[in-house]
């Protein structure tokens, strides 16, 4: 592919570290995983003064450090779309701003863009103004008309500019792509306008996510200082240009850069937890170096292949005459193994008590109680959910603000109005591999997310947060998960006390505590 021809009027601006200021190179660590038993992939990019890719490099070219010490076993290889698929979601505004040149413009430059996806790829669309609608799912290149489409049935005539909203929605597509690379190209020629989100709630979210977000913005009211932020905060690019025209050379650059990276593999046979990452590449005789936080997963302790003893234990039927116990046991065994429908289900329903109710489908926020799951979703969400889905009318006096779906939801842990208290409210994952770890007498919210432990033979989720009858306060403490609990952007160790306002990261959810109570002693 030939270097793309950029304007004098396009700024450039990258999220890197460098360790000379005066250094145009720049070198991003776009993605980290766990991609195998022991075994560590990194997604780079390396660009050159220009915005380009720069080509050829091997290992030679770089050093990896984890914690400090050194790597010396790794293989550099270019990306490859058949063994690395992407997902792009294309976020597009259409306010009434974007009428007329701009969004003819906008369209040819988006259509132009998925043109260059390879057969392996995948692509969504997000387009925003005065609300944030998903206009196309993932869609393989097999079926990119369909997107193509969609694109040319976009109408710019919305009143506001959710761009904060836009942003989040975006991330959180992305974040459940079906392929692990990743990215979000999200355009505007605006500010945000009546965002339910906050400026910072999306920088939070971007910290707690491995999703690059390239930013494109154009024309004089762009809400530029906003959009280098998201770029810097999530590994992605940040692209301006004064002039409509000017829109598809922005998207071939990001095409470019996300078609040309690295894949750095090595092996890692360390605990599971979060480990800091360093790259050092050397370009022109001088040292470029970038960090990146990463979860190492795959070493959590697997989930033993026979069924876990229930938490809550059955008590066993009273004494019987002689050989009717085998008559019982044979009736349920051919009760289970026949299916024989509801009838037997409501027979042995007694028996079966701390057996889990499944949701129906995922959800990124549940609340279990009594081995029931129920799933979350704020005020004015009540159209098309079931009868088990929870609406919260009243985030209490104490509780959770769950940044863990598109608009923040409030877990209440005390509400004097509605009668609740929970005591204890033990955060972590639901899947059907653990539902025998639950126990039916505790609480649980449940996150929707794979950075947050499940419960095992050792623990029983990832954190707890509980309510000290001496204090007064809440506490929070980390039951032994995978990937640890911080509590304002540190580690926590043992049990402490949150005060109001806290940030608290769950693998990678962001919530915060907040505590309403006249009586508390936390700080507004």
């Amino acid at each position: 592919m030939k270097k793309l021809a950029i304007s004098v009027g396009l700024l450039l601006s990258v999220s890197f570290t460098l360790a000379h200021a005066d250094e145009n190179a720049t070198m991003n660590i776009l993605n980290m995983y766990s991609s195998g038993p022991n075994k560590i992939d990194m997604i780079v990019s390396v660009l050159d003064e220009s915005g380009v890719p720069i080509r050829d490099l091997g290992t030679a070219n770089f050093k990896v450090l984890v914690e400090g010490k050194e790597i010396t076993n790794f293989i550099v290889k270019p990306v490859s779309s058949p063994k690395s698929p992407l997902s792009v979601v294309l976020s597009m505004d259409v306010s009434g701003s974007m009428k007329g040149r701009p969004i003819a413009e906008a369209k040819k430059a988006a259509k132009i863009f998925l043109d260059q996806l390879d057969k392996e790829d995948f692509a969504a669309l997000v387009e925003f103004g005065s609300k944030v609608n998903l206009a196309a799912d993932f869609t393989s290149k097999e079926k990119i008309h369909d997107l193509r489409d969609k694109i040319d049935g976009l109408v710019a005539n919305q009143q506001w500019t959710w761009l904060y909203q836009a942003t989040n929605d975006s991330i959180e597509k992305a974040f459940k792509a079906p392929t692990s690379r990743v990215a979000v190209v999200l355009l505007t020629d605006g500010k945000d306008e009546g965002s339910p989100r906050t400026e910072e709630s999306v920088l939070a979210r971007i910290k707690g996510v491995q999703v690059p977000v390239y930013t494109l913005g154009f024309g004089g009211d762009a809400q530029v200082t906003y959009l280098k932020k998201v770029a810097a905060a999530s590994g992605g690019t940040f692209l301006y240009t004064p002039a409509a025209e000017e829109l598809t050379n922005l998207y071939k650059l990001v095409m470019e850069q996300i078609k040309n990276q690295y894949l750095i593999e090595f092996g890692f046979d360390n605990p599971a937890g979060m480990y800091t990452s360093t790259l050092v590449f050397t370009y022109r005789g001088r040292e470029i170096s970038s960090q990146r936080r990463f979860l190492h997963s795959l070493a959590e302790p697997a989930i033993s292949a026979k069924t876990p003893t229930p938490v809550v234990q059955v008590t066993p039927p009273p004494a019987t005459p002689p050989g009717s116990d085998m008559l019982v046991w044979g009736i349920l065994i051919v009760l289970i193994v026949g299916g024989l429908g509801a009838g037997g289900y409501f027979f042995l329903r007694p028996k079966l008590g701390t057996l889990v109710k499944e949701p129906v489908g995922p959800s990124p926020l549940s609340r279990m109680e009594g081995g029931q799951i129920h799933p979350i979703v704020p005020p004015g969400s009540q159209s098309g959910v079931s009868r088990t889905t929870v609406i919260l009318q009243s985030p209490g006096e104490v509780g959770l603000e769950v940044h863990a779906g598109p608009v923040p939801v409030h877990f209440p842990l005390m509400d004097t109005k509605n009668n609740k208290n929970y005591e204890e409210v033990i955060l972590t994952r639901f899947d059907q591999e653990v539902k025998g770890f639950f126990d039916n007498d505790k609480t649980y919210l449940l996150l929707a997310d794979k950075t947050v432990s499940r419960p095992n033979e050792t623990r029983p989720g990832h954190a707890r947060i509980f309510f000290d009858p001496e204090t007064k306060r809440y506490k929070i403490e980390d039951l032994g998960s995978a990937g640890g609990t911080k509590l304002n952007e540190t580690a926590i160790e043992g049990e402490v006390a949150l005060e109001n306002r806290d940030n608290i990261i769950i693998g990678g959810v962001n919530l915060m505590f907040y505590d309403k109570r006249v009586t508390t002693e936390t700080h507004y």
